[in-house]
Protein backbone atom coordinates (compact mmCIF):
# COMPACT_ATOMS: atom_id res chain seq x y z
CA UNK A 1 0.00 0.00 0.00
CA UNK A 2 1.35 3.33 -0.77
CA UNK A 3 1.23 6.24 1.18
CA UNK A 4 -0.73 9.56 0.68
CA UNK A 5 0.63 12.30 -0.12
CA UNK A 6 -0.63 15.31 2.17
CA UNK A 7 -1.26 18.79 1.25
CA UNK A 8 1.09 20.85 3.80
CA UNK A 9 1.26 24.61 4.78
CA UNK A 10 3.22 26.75 5.87
CA UNK A 11 2.87 29.56 8.22
CA UNK A 12 3.12 33.22 6.77
CA UNK A 13 3.94 35.65 9.58
CA UNK A 14 5.45 33.10 11.64
CA UNK A 15 7.56 35.85 13.03
CA UNK A 16 4.49 37.14 14.41
CA UNK A 17 3.15 34.30 15.82
CA UNK A 18 6.13 33.43 17.68
CA UNK A 19 6.50 37.99 18.87
CA UNK A 20 2.92 36.61 20.03
CA UNK A 21 4.12 33.62 22.02
CA UNK A 22 7.19 35.14 23.49
CA UNK A 23 5.17 37.87 24.76
CA UNK A 24 2.65 35.63 26.58
CA UNK A 25 5.04 33.23 27.88
CA UNK A 26 4.66 29.16 28.10
CA UNK A 27 1.36 28.45 26.10
CA UNK A 28 -0.21 25.31 28.00
CA UNK A 29 -0.37 22.61 25.43
CA UNK A 30 -3.92 21.91 25.40
CA UNK A 31 -4.04 25.95 24.18
CA UNK A 32 -1.76 24.90 21.01
CA UNK A 33 -3.83 21.64 20.26
CA UNK A 34 -6.98 23.46 20.21
CA UNK A 35 -6.23 25.95 17.75
CA UNK A 36 -4.30 24.01 15.49
CA UNK A 37 -7.37 21.77 15.42
CA UNK A 38 -9.79 24.44 14.70
CA UNK A 39 -7.71 25.79 11.87
CA UNK A 40 -7.33 22.82 10.40
CA UNK A 41 -11.08 21.77 11.19
CA UNK A 42 -11.90 25.22 9.12
CA UNK A 43 -9.51 24.08 5.86
CA UNK A 44 -11.35 20.78 5.77
CA UNK A 45 -14.57 22.70 5.82
CA UNK A 46 -13.21 24.97 3.11
CA UNK A 47 -12.26 21.59 1.10
CA UNK A 48 -15.29 19.83 1.31
CA UNK A 49 -17.76 22.62 -0.15
CA UNK A 50 -15.01 23.24 -2.69
CA UNK A 51 -16.49 23.41 -6.23
CA UNK A 52 -12.88 21.54 -7.59
CA UNK A 53 -13.97 18.43 -5.08
CA UNK A 54 -14.96 16.13 -7.59
CA UNK A 55 -18.59 14.47 -6.24
CA UNK A 56 -20.20 11.82 -8.09
CA UNK A 57 -21.03 9.47 -4.98
CA UNK A 58 -19.65 11.73 -1.93
CA UNK A 59 -17.16 9.01 -0.61
CA UNK A 60 -14.02 11.20 -1.48
CA UNK A 61 -15.96 14.57 0.35
CA UNK A 62 -16.94 12.23 3.24
CA UNK A 63 -13.29 10.80 4.11
CA UNK A 64 -11.67 14.09 4.52
CA UNK A 65 -10.65 14.29 8.19
CA UNK A 66 -8.54 16.45 10.41
CA UNK A 67 -5.54 13.71 11.50
CA UNK A 68 -3.07 14.75 14.27
CA UNK A 69 0.62 14.62 13.40
CA UNK A 70 3.27 13.68 15.76
CA UNK A 71 1.45 11.17 18.05
CA UNK A 72 2.62 7.72 18.68
CA UNK A 73 1.64 4.60 20.98
CA UNK A 74 3.53 3.35 23.12
CA UNK A 75 3.80 -0.79 24.08
CA UNK A 76 0.92 -0.12 26.34
CA UNK A 77 -1.31 1.38 24.30
CA UNK A 78 -1.01 4.99 25.45
CA UNK A 79 -1.04 7.96 23.34
CA UNK A 80 2.40 10.31 23.58
CA UNK A 81 3.59 12.96 22.35
CA UNK A 82 6.72 13.58 20.70
CA UNK A 83 7.19 17.49 21.42
CA UNK A 84 5.54 19.68 24.37
CA UNK A 85 4.34 23.13 22.62
CA UNK A 86 3.44 21.89 19.63
CA UNK A 87 0.51 20.16 17.82
CA UNK A 88 0.19 20.05 14.05
CA UNK A 89 -2.79 18.22 12.07
CA UNK A 90 -3.87 17.99 8.57
CA UNK A 91 -6.52 17.21 6.24
CA UNK A 92 -6.59 13.77 4.96
CA UNK A 93 -8.14 10.99 3.84
CA UNK A 94 -9.73 8.51 6.52
CA UNK A 95 -7.70 5.07 6.13
CA UNK A 96 -11.20 3.63 6.89
CA UNK A 97 -12.37 4.19 3.20
CA UNK A 98 -9.03 2.45 1.60
CA UNK A 99 -11.27 -0.33 0.58
CA UNK A 100 -13.25 2.14 -1.65
CA UNK A 101 -10.77 4.54 -2.87
CA UNK A 102 -7.56 1.51 -3.28
CA UNK A 103 -8.13 -0.19 -6.88
CA UNK A 104 -5.52 -2.39 -8.60
CA UNK A 105 -4.99 -2.18 -12.73
CA UNK A 106 -3.46 -4.18 -15.34
CA UNK A 107 -0.92 -2.73 -17.55
CA UNK A 108 -3.11 -2.06 -19.77
CA UNK A 109 -5.48 0.15 -17.39
CA UNK A 110 -8.14 -2.10 -17.11
CA UNK A 111 -9.72 -2.67 -13.33
CA UNK A 112 -8.45 -5.77 -11.95
CA UNK A 113 -8.78 -7.72 -8.02
CA UNK A 114 -6.26 -9.93 -6.80
CA UNK A 115 -2.92 -8.57 -8.11
CA UNK A 116 0.15 -9.65 -7.54
CA UNK A 117 2.51 -6.58 -8.50
CA UNK A 118 1.76 -3.67 -6.06
CA UNK A 119 2.65 -1.54 -8.69
CA UNK A 120 -0.31 -2.30 -10.17
CA UNK A 121 -2.32 -0.55 -7.50
CA UNK A 122 -3.67 3.35 -7.27
CA UNK A 123 -5.16 5.59 -5.30
CA UNK A 124 -7.86 7.15 -6.15
CA UNK A 125 -7.89 10.24 -3.76
CA UNK A 126 -4.36 10.79 -4.71
CA UNK A 127 -5.14 10.94 -8.48
CA UNK A 128 -7.38 13.04 -8.23
CA UNK A 129 -5.61 15.75 -6.52
CA UNK A 130 -2.49 14.99 -7.79
CA UNK A 131 -3.04 13.21 -11.61
CA UNK A 132 -2.07 10.69 -12.80
CA UNK A 133 0.56 8.34 -15.39
CA UNK A 134 -1.28 6.68 -18.16
CA UNK A 135 0.00 4.87 -21.10
CA UNK A 136 -0.60 6.00 -24.76
CA UNK A 137 0.70 5.82 -28.19
CA UNK A 138 3.03 8.20 -27.83
CA UNK A 139 4.59 7.13 -24.23
CA UNK A 140 3.57 7.86 -20.99
CA UNK A 141 1.23 10.90 -20.60
CA UNK A 142 0.16 12.79 -17.71
CA UNK A 143 -3.34 13.77 -17.18
CA UNK A 144 -3.99 16.64 -15.12
CA UNK A 145 -5.00 16.83 -11.18
CA UNK A 146 -7.60 19.07 -9.56
CA UNK A 147 -5.44 20.26 -7.16
CA UNK A 148 -8.43 21.23 -4.65
CA UNK A 149 -6.72 20.16 -1.32
CA UNK A 150 -3.80 22.48 -2.07
CA UNK A 151 -6.10 25.41 -3.72
CA UNK A 152 -8.35 25.76 -0.94
CA UNK A 153 -5.44 25.48 1.73
CA UNK A 154 -2.93 28.51 0.06
CA UNK A 155 -6.20 30.33 -0.26
CA UNK A 156 -7.74 29.88 3.25
CA UNK A 157 -4.14 30.03 5.21
CA UNK A 158 -4.78 33.44 6.13
CA UNK A 159 -8.48 32.88 7.71
CA UNK A 160 -6.76 29.44 9.53
CA UNK A 161 -4.35 31.89 10.97
CA UNK A 162 -6.86 34.34 12.32
CA UNK A 163 -8.77 31.01 13.47
CA UNK A 164 -6.02 30.04 15.35
CA UNK A 165 -5.01 33.04 17.03
CA UNK A 166 -8.64 33.98 18.29
CA UNK A 167 -9.28 30.39 19.61
CA UNK A 168 -5.81 31.34 21.42
CA UNK A 169 -6.34 34.62 22.57
CA UNK A 170 -9.68 32.90 23.80
CA UNK A 171 -8.45 30.55 25.44
CA UNK A 172 -5.59 32.74 27.49
CA UNK A 173 -8.28 35.32 28.30
CA UNK A 174 -10.33 32.70 30.15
Amino acid sequence: MRAVKRVNFDILGMDEIVTYFSELGKVPQKTVKKSARAGASHVRKKVRSDSKLPVEHGRLRDALIVAEEGVKTDSEGKRKRNKTGRAVFQVTFNPAYNTVFQHNTTPEGKGTRGSKNPRDHYYYPASQEYGFWHRSKIGFEREGGRYFMRDVARREEDMAQEIMLEVIRKDIAA
